[in-house]
């Protein structure tokens, strides 16, 4: 009897140092966490893919996220999926190099909506760059314009 005691004190020992980590960050694998700090370097670096494939197809303009109204969500699932709901707006081509202008910039054109978009930002650092380790993908849920919480809220597990 003895034995089976100290086999599951062992087992909760060690359980509880597997999710001591995520505790001490206050998420929970799996679980759906705000983030107060939106400029991750996965989250930018998303972001920045993001703006890099639609502004390719732009030749008048390009669009720069707002990064005043960022909101992002993480989650931990085989990596880190974050989920960011941003504003992005038309500015002049060669008018800002940085991917984010602020509310109080000068830099926005007349023509060209803002458009409010939601990303899903996959994160797996462990993987080789041709392995997808960062997948970015526009998701097209959000069903009022700046939905923000469906935004932030899980769709469905990742597909690998």
């Amino acid at each position: 009897m003895a034995k089976v005691a100290v086999s599951v004190m062992r087992v909760f020992f060690m359980f509880g140092l597997y999710l001591s980590p995520c505790l001490q960050l206050g998420m929970m694998p799996g679980g759906i966490s705000r983030m107060n700090k939106t400029d991750t370097p996965d989250v930018m670096e998303g972001v920045s893919r993001y703006l890099k494939s639609i502004n390719e197809r732009r030749p008048a303009f390009d669009y720069k996220a707002e990064c005043d109204k960022l909101k992002v969500s993480s989650q931990v699932v085989e990596g880190t999926m974050y989920r960011v709901a941003l504003e992005i707006v038309p500015v002049e081509k060669v008018a800002i190099h940085s991917d984010c202008i602020h509310e109080s910039d000068n830099f926005r054109l007349d023509r060209g909506d803002v458009k409010f978009v939601c990303l899903e930002i996959w994160s797996r650092p462990w993987l080789e760059p041709s392995e997808n380790m960062l997948i970015v993908k526009r998701v097209d849920e959000p069903r009022k314009r700046n939905d923000v919480k469906s935004c932030l809220e899980a769709k469905e597990m990742p597909q690998r």
